[in-house]
């Protein structure tokens, strides 16, 4: 897995020039720009969430915590909509199912 440190020495700049053109700065110039996002492509860099969130201070992620299974046919079509409704603002999804004690399990 490719991190930000061989993005930089593929494109031939720093990290910092890496992290300003992730984070969209317009104090980059062009010529930099593309060479960065080349790299990016070329190593298939996924940026690392765990990192982005130390820096950023915001997760990006939606926890969604059921007492019912997941596949569930009432929720499937929820949670095919919360998803997609996350993907269009970049967030990710956590799904945690667990049958509650005492609750009666719908599936059954």
């Amino acid at each position: 897995m490719a991190t930000i440190y061989d993005v930089a020495d593929k494109a031939g700049y720093s990290i910092a020039t890496v992290s300003k053109v992730l984070n969209n700065n317009q104090n980059v110039s062009d010529l930099a720009r593309n060479k960065v996002l080349d790299a990016i492509q070329e190593l298939d860099y996924i940026p690392n969430s765990s990192a982005r969130t130390l820096v950023t201070k915001q997760s990006k992620m939606i926890g969604v915590v059921l007492g019912i299974e997941l596949n569930h046919p009432f929720f499937s079509p929820v949670l095919e909509e919360l998803r997609a409704f996350s993907d269009m603002y970049n967030y990710d999804l956590l799904f945690v199912s667990r049958r509650i004690e005492g609750e009666e399990n719908f599936t059954d």
